[in-house]
Parts: structure tokens; sequence; C-alpha cells
């Protein structure tokens, strides 16, 4: 059981990353066809953003939850 909370609190510290780094690669994209002109693909990417940003937001919370469990179920082995 340790073990597997621990993998998967790894798996979600990775996801996290990978969102939070995809939503400000496709901000700057967004930013950059805004500054041409492209509206319509600065809004669609912008979309993909706020996808991303909550995406995040909940894994962020997901981690914590189970950040608190493992902290609980395990408190003895941390000292």
């Amino acid at each position: 059981m340790r073990l597997a909370l621990l993998q998967f609190i790894r798996s979600m510290t990775h996801d996290l990353e990978a969102h939070e780094a995809l939503a400000n690669q496709l901000d700057g994209t967004a930013a950059k066809a805004y500054d041409r002109g492209e509206i319509a693909k600065a809004s669609v990417l912008r979309l993909l953003v706020r996808h991303y940003r909550i995406q995040a937001m909940n894994i962020r919370g997901n981690l914590e939850i189970a950040s608190k469990t493992y902290k609980t179920k395990h408190q003895s082995d941390l000292y």
C-alpha cells in the first residue's frame, strides 16, 4: 500500500509538471499569435491554456490529498 501510494504521488507530480509546462508553452504561442493578428487562433489557444491550468489545479488538489493520506497512514515511518 505504501509503495503504491508513493508511486501514485510520483505519477501525479509528473502529470502536474507536464500540464503546467504545456499551459505555459501554449500561453506563449497564443501571445505570439495575438501579436500577429491571429485573434481566432489566439482565442482557441487560450481556451486550451485554461483547460490545462484547470487540470493542473485538480491534480494539485489530488496530490495534496494523497500527500496528507500518506503522512497520516505512514507518519510513524517518517520519524
